[in-house]
């Protein structure tokens, strides 16, 4: 096998979307945020989607208009 050929790549893992919970929806979750004082945190284990769950949710809130900012640490 071709190294472009694995489907375990990290080109393949990071094009999946994230999965969201049943019953929650993003529109959903910026009314619980809003709720909360738009605070909250971002917890779970290593490859759990939180990157991929803060990228999706962020181009939805900037679709409908808020500002976002972004900054990754590596």
């Amino acid at each position: 096998m071709r190294a472009d050929e694995n489907p375990f790549r990290t080109a393949k893992v990071h094009a999946l979307p994230f999965l969201w919970p049943e019953g929650v929806t993003p529109d959903s979750l910026v009314r619980k945020w809003e709720a909360l004082g738009r605070s909250g945190a971002i917890c779970g284990p290593h490859g759990n989607g939180k990157s991929t769950f803060l990228r999706e949710w962020s181009a939805h809130l900037a679709g409908r208009g808020w500002q976002i900012e972004a900054l990754t640490l590596t």
